[in-house]
């Protein structure tokens, strides 16, 4: 687990990591993710998990769809990448 812990740490400081990771889920014209999150009934009275949040990428929205957003990712590099873009949350 250290080995993949070390592995996605070092590729959160590489920039190549929103070319190969992110920007094919945001250039997708269609998301199943967004639609389902669309799809919860009364979502600002619920909590949500990001397992796995990356950059964080997803938080911004969950933020706003969700009252209270847990982010997690074993990988501290990406934790603190994804606290640092997302301090106004």
């Amino acid at each position: 687990m250290k080995k993949e812990q070390d592995e996605w740490s070092d590729l959160s400081n590489k920039k190549n990591y929103y070319k190969n990771i992110l920007s094919p889920i945001k250039n997708s014209h269609s998301s199943p993710l967004l639609a389902d999150i669309k799809s919860i009934p009364a979502k600002n009275n619920k909590s949500v998990l990001d397992a796995g949040c990356g950059l964080g990428e997803l938080l911004p929205l969950l933020s706003k769809s969700f009252k209270e957003v847990t982010a997690l990712d074993f990988s501290k590099e990406m934790i603190l990448s994804a606290s640092s873009k997302n301090k106004k949350l």
